[in-house]
């Protein structure tokens, strides 16, 4: 029985079911076995033909020379490699199983420095709000408590001869407010007994709200942002992308229909009159982890180079976004006889896969 398999690297022949390699061409890898499983269900043999693309079509109808242009040539039955679900194929190709494949633009989020005022976050508004109210507070309590002590007849003799004893001067009374906020104390405080509880109060409040303050900004130092999370804040991010140089890559995203989409792969990924963004995945993952960048690739391929580049603390930070949301199908040819056993034989291998029981 003939079938074809798409192999874009030349070494893949030789790792075809040894577990070897497996972020070289994945989608074959996924699919190679279960056609192998296919052709014991269905007793044959296989004649197996070899192409390195899968097929895109041409305008009038016809395809280049490819897995595809053997299906539509009614040359194959079967095929050995996985295919994305296209509108010009569907008249020649049943799609019968979905394989669990997928690929993300993968990237290191910014630090949340970067885009946002972290000072003013270990705080909601509210808190802000609340503290500002403090400071008020404060500043009414003790400019009544010195207004008081200036009309105490003892407090007023010793004022006189003190230089560390409180004035009820609003610009002495606004100094302290700051100064107790930043925890950098009191040059005077006040002389009675009520002056010196309420300074207590304060100073011991203040110290509580500046020990959270700081236990909140240290961890916001060392956070990234979680701001990057679709497709148009990855565009108005400005970081740099780069995609997998496979066929499947350049032709999905060339034809992707989102406005959003269309303006990344234009003015990011292959700008007019300027080299495109392609590259190999070791490349790719070696600016994910030394530059603001983004790298569209399958993730089988692009975690196997992750695992060699990255440190352990390194990998826990990295964030995806995946834009693919169809996987690539197992398939046969529409006309072939053996069609409705390949589907019975689809079915079976995944039940057994899964663990039940066919009677």
């Amino acid at each position: 029985m003939n079938c074809t398999a798409v192999m874009t690297f030349p070494t893949t022949i030789n790792h075809q079911l040894d577990g070897r390699e497996k972020h070289i061409d994945p989608v074959f890898k996924f699919a190679y076995p279960q056609t192998m499983h296919m052709f014991d269900f269905v007793n044959a043999t296989p004649n197996m033909f070899h192409s390195n693309t899968w097929g895109y079509g041409r305008p009038d109808g016809t395809f280049e020379k490819s897995m595809m242009k053997d299906y539509q040539d009614e040359i194959i039955d079967i095929a050995a490699s996985a295919i994305f679900i296209l509108r010009n194929r569907i008249p020649y190709v049943n799609f019968y199983q979905k394989l669990p494949t997928a690929a993300a633009f993968t990237f290191r989020p910014p630090p949340l420095s970067s885009v946002k005022n972290i000072y003013l976050l270990p705080y909601n508004p509210d808190v802000w709000m609340a503290c500002a109210a403090i400071l008020v507070i404060f500043f009414v309590t003790f400019y009544i408590i010195t207004y008081m002590e200036k009309r105490m007849p003892e407090i007023k003799q010793k004022s006189n001869t003190s230089m560390t004893d409180l004035d009820n001067r609003l610009a002495d009374l606004v100094h302290m407010d700051i100064s107790v906020m930043c925890q950098q104390g009191m040059e005077a405080e006040p002389s009675s007994l009520g002056g010196r509880i309420a300074t207590y109060i304060m100073l011991l409040s203040t110290l509580f709200l500046f020990i959270a303050y700081s236990a909140n900004i240290l961890t916001l130092m060392q956070s990234t942002s979680d701001n990057i999370n679709n497709m148009e804040a990855l565009y108005n991010s400005k970081i740099k992308i780069g995609v997998e140089d496979v066929p499947y890559s350049r032709f999905l995203l060339r034809a992707a229909d989102e406005p959003i989409m269309q303006k990344i792969y234009q003015e990011r990924i292959a700008p007019p009159g300027k080299p495109s963004s392609y590259i190999n995945p070791l490349e790719g993952v070696r600016r994910i982890r030394s530059e603001f960048y983004a790298f569209h690739a399958e993730t089988t391929v692009i975690y196997k180079f992750i695992e060699q580049e990255f440190l352990e603390s390194e990998k826990c930070g990295l964030s995806e976004i995946e834009y693919f949301k169809v996987a690539p199908c197992t398939t046969c040819r529409k006309t072939s006889p053996y069609k409705e056993i390949f589907a019975n034989g689809s079915a079976y291998i995944i039940k057994f896969y899964n663990g039940f029981s066919i009677n």
